[in-house]
Formats: C-alpha cells, sequence, structure tokens
C-alpha cells in the first residue's frame, strides 16, 4: 500500500482528498493551525514557514507520493502579508519539492487558474501565464521552480472547489448553502468567469493521476465555463431553494486588494484524453453535491 503525504490536510481538497483516498492508501495529512481529524488517516503539526521540518520529515518517512495542497490562497491576504505568503506558496513548495527529488518520490502541486490575465476564454497549458496577484505570482514562482528540476511532478492548476468543506474552510457551495438555509442574501460576480469543479470529481483525477503516474501540467476545472451568480441560480434550482436570495453584483464594484482576471475558464482537453475519469459540468456536480448532502443526512438520522 502506497504510502501518501497531503500538506493542507485541514483544507477542503486536503481534507476530502484524504478522507475519499484513505481506503486505497496510507494516508498522513499535514496540518499547522486547524487539526486534521480524518477518520483512517495519521495527522502529522508541521510548520511550512520552516523548511526544515517539513523536509525532513520527507526525508525520514519516505512517502512514496507527496500531494501538495497546502497554500495561503486569499488574493487579497496575500497582498498585504507578502513575505508569509512568498515563503509558504513558493519557499515551502520548494523545499517540498527538494525533498521528494531526493527520494525519488512524485510530487503532485496544486496550483491556480489564476495564473492567467484574463483576456480570453479556455486557456491552455501552453498559454502565457500572466498573474494580477502577488498570490497568483507566488504560484508561478513554484511552478517555474518545479519544471527546472529532474522529477516526477504533476503540476494541476485548478477552479473554484465546490463540495464539502468542514468547520475550519467553507467550500463556495458551503457559503452559498448557509445563505438559503439562513435565509440571508448572497452577493454574487456576474462579471468574472471560471470552471469551477466539485471537488469528489477532482479528487477523482488526482487518484488516477496516481495510478496512471502521468506527469506534467494539467488544467483541472470543471468542463463549463460560469459566473457566480449563475452558478448560484442553478444551485438553488438544483436545491430548491429561493434564488431571489442571490444578488447580481459587478465585482468591479468592490474594493479588493488584489487584481483578480475576468475570464480564467480552463482547457481541460490534455486531462480528458489522459483520464478516463469524466470531468462533470455545473449541472451534474450540484446534482452529485446535492445526493451526497442526501446521504450524509440519512447517514446522520439513522445513527
Amino acid at each position: 500500500m502506497k504510502k501518501i503525504l497531503i500538506t493542507g490536510g485541514s483544507g477542503v481538497l486536503g481534507s476530502n482528498l484524504a478522507f475519499l483516498i484513505s481506503s486505497y492508501y496510507k494516508v498522513v495529512v499535514q496540518y499547522y493551525n486547524n487539526f486534521a481529524n480524518i477518520n483512517n488517516c495519521q495527522s502529522i503539526k508541521l510548520n511550512l514557514l520552516n523548511k526544515e521540518e517539513i523536509k525532513n520529515y520527507i526525508l525520514k518517512e519516505l512517502p512514496e507520493v507527496v500531494i501538495h495542497t497546502a497554500a495561503l490562497t486569499n488574493p487579497d491576504y496575500c497582498e498585504e502579508h507578502k513575505e508569509e505568503a512568498y515563503l509558504v506558496n513558493t519557499e515551502a513548495t520548494k523545499a517540498i519539492a527538494l525533498a521528494c527529488q531526493r527520494i525519488d518520490a512524485k510530487f503532485i502541486f496544486l496550483s491556480t487558474d489564476l495564473v492567467f490575465g484574463g483576456e480570453k476564454s479556455f486557456y491552455k497549458e501552453e498559454d502565457t501565464v500572466a498573474p494580477l496577484s502577488y498570490y497568483a505570482k507566488t504560484k508561478v514562482w513554484a511552478e517555474e521552480y518545479i519544471l527546472s528540476l529532474d522529477l516526477d511532478y504533476t503540476i494541476i492548476r485548478t477552479a473554484v472547489l465546490y463540495g464539502f468543506g468542514n468547520s475550519s474552510h467553507l467550500s463556495f457551495s458551503d457559503w452559498l448553502l448557509q445563505g438559503f438555509l439562513e435565509h440571508k442574501e448572497r452577493k454574487l460576480f456576474i462579471d468574472q468567469y471560471r470552471s469551477p469543479i466539485l471537488v469528489n470529481n477532482l479528487v477523482r483525477c488526482i487518484m488516477e493521476i496516481i495510478e496512471k503516474d502521468l506527469k506534467g501540467l494539467y488544467h483541472i476545472g470543471g468542463s463549463q465555463k460560469i459566473n457566480r451568480y449563475d452558478f448560484g441560480r442553478i444551485m438553488a434550482d438544483i436545491f430548491k431553494f429561493n434564488s431571489d436570495l442571490l444578488i447580481p453584483i459587478k465585482a468591479e464594484t468592490m474594493n479588493f486588494k488584489a487584481k483578480r482576471p475576468v475570464d480564467c475558464s480552463l482547457n481541460i482537453e490534455s486531462i480528458k484524453r489522459d483520464l478516463n475519469t469524466k470531468i462533470l459540468d455545473v449541472q451534474e456536480g450540484i446534482d452529485e453535491l446535492r445526493s451526497l448532502y442526501l446521504n450524509n443526512y440519512q447517514k446522520k438520522k439513522d445513527s
């Protein structure tokens, strides 16, 4: 059974990834501020600001695969805390990549669609990056370093995630669902386009990447370009909530510290060609999410 280290075990992707793959692999999850308590997984507290700590752990424990999901991902926070963002998002990634190279472990790095400038739609892997925010720059610098190494790597640029979050990290769909249930308005952008993906769908892709040992740079988002307002309306329809709670606004009216691209939707033809896993559109993804919520509710009711 392969030993897999997942950084960012308390995040939306890290926690779902650990939970869903723990039946197939020996999983260790790294956390720092928020304890990652996931069934069938070992948790280890490591500070990504301490490069030696994470590097020495990898060199000692010898995981066969390291999936690096941990990052400071709030663009506005990164814009105002550039040193911390650089240390966590770039320098820690370099240290982990070097450790993986030394022990010949596979390194899977989660990057972002925000590396693009937003002048077009459906960006391909070979398109030139043009990061608008400091957060996106830290991810580009990390990507460039990984590409410079003789390393078994997979870089995944992904988009907005939705699905089950947790007490410390709500997903986009959690935030919407919370608003619906509490009858609170949610203001949603109509002028920014991305390729949102159900976290379970992304996990299935990552599992197949591990099994096939795919190497290279891949875009993995949902199969549909959409703005947040239209996403919210589809979710309201599928979950049978009142879409009048959704208020369309323009992102340009927000006083963001960091710039965001207008359109960073992803072309996913490469990953569709190399994987058997189906990439869901928004309707299919939210249908699956609703089933997951209903199944989870039924389990709690029966227990």
